[in-house]
């Protein structure tokens, strides 16, 4: 199984580790409360990101009978699930923050 580089936190806090519930002060350590910038990437993407995102590039062919014992060739575009398109596209936008952020 594979790492998954998920970001870090999406929207991390800086708390007293001493004080309860979080309580944010001047003298605080860094704290990973929340979502993963990878869940948060795949939570904002839009319905075009979706569909953009969902074809993988390969080609399936099918033999198929269309009910007259005639068979042909059906051609289709392999495609994921929404869910896991959006996984897709939220690894693409953290492998363009790689980019930019080094």
């Amino acid at each position: 199984m594979t790492d998954i580089k998920d970001g870090g936190p999406a929207f991390p806090v800086e708390v007293d580790s001493t004080q309860p519930h979080g309580r944010q002060t001047g003298n605080s350590v860094w704290q990973a409360y929340g979502i993963s910038m990878r869940d948060y990437f795949a939570i904002r993407a839009s319905e075009d990101e979706i569909d953009r995102h969902r074809y993988t590039g390969r080609q399936t062919e099918t033999v198929v009978e269309d009910g007259n014992g005639a068979k042909r060739v059906k051609r289709a575009s392999e495609t994921v699930s929404r869910e896991q398109a959006r996984y897709r596209f939220a690894d693409a936008m953290l492998r363009a923050r790689e980019v930019n952020h080094g």
